[in-house]
């Protein structure tokens, strides 16, 4: 069902004035001046109603929370050099990679480097594009070995998910994979192991050695409650991961909240409006019409005049007093940053929460500055809270974006250190590269 709907139904008061100016001008005028004067109303009252932003309800758009991150672990150790998959396992596989991406659009993805030591290339809150980008556009090198258990540790680490999904992406390489199911099983990690290389294997180049495929690997996918994929050249692999995966996702669906979705009328008035303009080959009442429609604006915003005034000249308190008169949404907003501006978050607060709008722009910058006076007061939580929903919805947004790492951080900084399992306790020492991967991530997660 549609309905028809005025978001701004306060301009429809101007067309008074101009219906009391048609009617004294109509008993002067006459003949043909009383025919132009007809149309020239008739155009005003159409760009009053424009302003009043007529729209058609369609319906609503409903946007969904998932509470699950993937993190592809690409191998671009030496054994991933080997051609026996054309044109060679590394470069096959950074074609899949992105296929696979391209497929999640509506997931959380980040990649992750390894061979004998891992990086973090992108976070799961990376954008899509840019991973993509730096798969088609990056010269990676192919060196040292494969070192699984530092992949593990570090992708455990970054993944902060309710379903946390390890996307393995390697030959397999000759290690001791018993440390690393007894991490995936501690870390409840779903793995998805996507196996590339033939079992017969091939030479290593500039090397006097033959790498094959790692079947072992397929113990850690299974025992996780994963899945074993191996490479294909008609595109079934990747359909089978990114199918496995939506599943799991979907599992972690919540309904974040509603959008009306409208459809926009003023685009057909205001044709409206230029064919009649130009069938009565009226160029000077075009520019007497553009007047008065430029006139129609400057005085809408004539309650709000002392409010700009002062938030111009500094007085935002004062400008605040004056904004807050008007009790339309846009003006108790613009009451409310005034306030923020003079530093009187505590009040600002109080107005932000009791805006109601259906406006999404406005919505969002209502939501935006709530969050932001809460980091002000110290209330962290509460902001931190605020801005995990709107990067859901604005997940594009930059600023949104730093202010929730930054909210998050000193959360996460707050509460009681805990001991956060990374790696199972293991009795022999570990690498030292081990322990330096460690630190490094630390450092770089910033969850």
């Amino acid at each position: 069902m549609t309905d028809f709907e005025l978001l701004k139904p306060e301009y429809l008061w101007l067309i008074i004035p101009v219906l009391i100016i048609y009617v004294i001008y109509n008993t002067i005028l006459e003949g043909k001046e009383k025919t132009e004067s007809f149309i020239f109303t008739v155009i005003a009252v159409l760009l009053i109603f424009t302003l009043a932003h007529p729209v058609i309800k369609t319906g609503y758009k409903t946007i969904y929370k998932k509470d699950a991150e993937i993190m592809v672990l690409l191998d671009h150790s030496l054994s991933m050099a080997v051609d026996d998959i054309k044109p060679s396992r590394f470069e096959a596989a950074r074609k899949k990679i992105i296929k696979l991406i391209k497929k999640l659009q509506e997931e959380k993805i980040g990649l992750l480097l390894f061979s004998d030591r891992s990086e973090i290339v992108f976070m799961p809150y990376d954008k899509k594009e840019d991973i993509v980008n730096f798969l088609k556009n990056s010269q990676i090198e192919l060196k040292g070995s494969t070192n699984l258990l530092d992949a593990f540790s570090t992708a455990n680490s970054a993944l902060t998910g309710k379903k946390r999904i390890i996307v393995l992406v390697s030959d397999g390489g000759d290690e001791d994979i018993s440390k690393v199911i007894e991490l995936v099983k501690e870390s409840q990690l779903i793995v998805v192991y996507y196996g590339i290389g033939t079992v017969k294997g091939g030479k290593v180049p500039g090397f006097n050695a033959v790498s094959k495929l790692n079947l072992d690997l397929e113990k850690i996918s299974e025992i996780s409650g994963g899945l074993s994929v191996a490479i294909t050249k008609n595109g079934s692999d990747i359909r089978e991961i990114a199918e496995f995966i939506k599943k799991i996702s979907d599992t972690t669906k919540k309904e974040l909240l509603k959008i009306p979705d409208y459809t926009e009328l003023t685009p057909f008035i205001a044709f409206f409006i230029l064919g009649w303009i130009l069938l009565n080959s009226a160029l000077k009442r075009f520019m007497t019409v553009l007047i008065i429609s430029l006139m129609i604006n400057s005085f809408s915003y004539g309650g709000e005049i002392k409010g700009y005034f002062y938030y111009i000249t500094g007085d935002y308190e004062k400008a605040a007093e004056e904004f807050l008169k008007e009790k339309d949404p846009e003006s108790q907003f613009n009451g409310a940053v005034s306030y923020i501006k003079a530093g009187m978050c505590d009040k600002s607060i109080n107005i932000l929460k009791n805006i109601k709008t259906e406006n999404i722009d406005l919505s969002k910058k209502v939501e935006y500055n709530l969050a932001f006076c809460y980091i002000l007061t110290g209330k962290y939580k509460k902001g931190k809270d605020i801005l995990e929903k709107l990067t859901q919805i604005y997940s594009e947004d930059k600023k949104i974006k730093k202010l929730f790492l930054f909210a998050n951080m000193v959360v996460n900084l707050n509460k009681k250190s805990e001991k956060k399992k990374t790696i199972v306790e293991i009795k022999e020492d570990k690498p030292k590269r081990h322990e330096k991967s460690q630190m490094e991530v630390g450092d770089r997660n910033p969850w």
